[in-house]
């Protein structure tokens, strides 16, 4: 009677072989990055209505038809580059109203800096020749930005900041609508700096108070604007303030 051979160890599999390339040069998947951050320096420095797609190509080191055949349209190429830098991030839950709104101000005044502003402005003029391009930019930029100052008010209506029957849409389109007015309303289209900011934070925890909520501010320097007492409130029909 013949011992079995005893089984050796089993050799582990090797690695799986790469199907082969195609022919041609393979793909750079760097491409589109520096495509992307070519359009934004080229827009920082020659602006909207002298945008070049030749200096474009040349800042990303890429034939010129490169990029037109991924952006065949000027505008498409300028909100994807757009939208890459404005990248929301929603804002971390600071405990208080007050804390919140200093936040996300400062976030929509950086989305509203050079060259982000004129950008929108241009996009604006040519929305009625192309709607499907506006839907674009107010999907991929102006949403997101808004959902995300609208959660500030919907955290703060949680916490009991805000009285559960005030309506969040005027509130929210007040403060992000003064943020944009500060910018239009400046001779050079800057956004507000940080003392604007605050009276805007400021008016906006006023208007909540004169609502009945019991937002608070925090410690940094705001101009209070407090609001009328309850007694002194008329409404129509009154013959005047009580």
């Amino acid at each position: 009677m013949t011992a079995e051979p005893v089984p050796g160890p089993v050799p582990e599999p090797g690695p799986v072989p790469e199907p082969p390339r195609g022919r041609g040069r393979p793909r750079d998947r760097t491409v589109g990055v520096r495509v992307r951050a070519a359009a934004r320096a080229e827009l920082a420095s020659s602006g909207v209505v002298h945008f070049s797609i030749s200096r474009v190509a040349r800042r990303a080191g890429v034939a010129k038809g490169t990029v037109s055949l991924r952006w065949p349209q000027t505008l498409d190429l300028l909100v994807d580059a757009l939208s890459e830098q404005l990248q929301w991030e929603p804002g971390p839950d600071l405990g208080s109203l007050a804390a919140d709104l200093e936040l996300v101000a400062q976030r929509n005044a950086a989305v509203l800096s050079p060259p982000g502003f004129e950008l929108a402005m241009h996009l604006l003029t040519n929305a009625a020749r192309r709607p499907d391009l506006r839907e674009r930019y107010q999907r991929r930029i102006v949403a997101i930005g808004l959902d995300h100052t609208r959660q500030v008010f919907v955290r703060a209506q949680a916490r009991g900041e805000i009285h559960p029957g005030v309506d969040l849409e005027p509130l929210l389109l007040s403060f992000v609508g003064a943020i944009v007015m500060a910018t239009m309303a400046s001779p050079t289209l800057t956004p507000p700096d940080q003392r604007e900011r605050e009276r805007i934070v400021a008016v906006t925890l006023a208007a909540c108070r004169a609502l009945g909520c019991s937002c608070h501010r925090t410690g940094s320097a705001h101009h209070d604007i407090a609001a009328p007492p309850r007694s002194s409130w008329s409404t129509p029909g009154d013959s005047g303030p009580k």
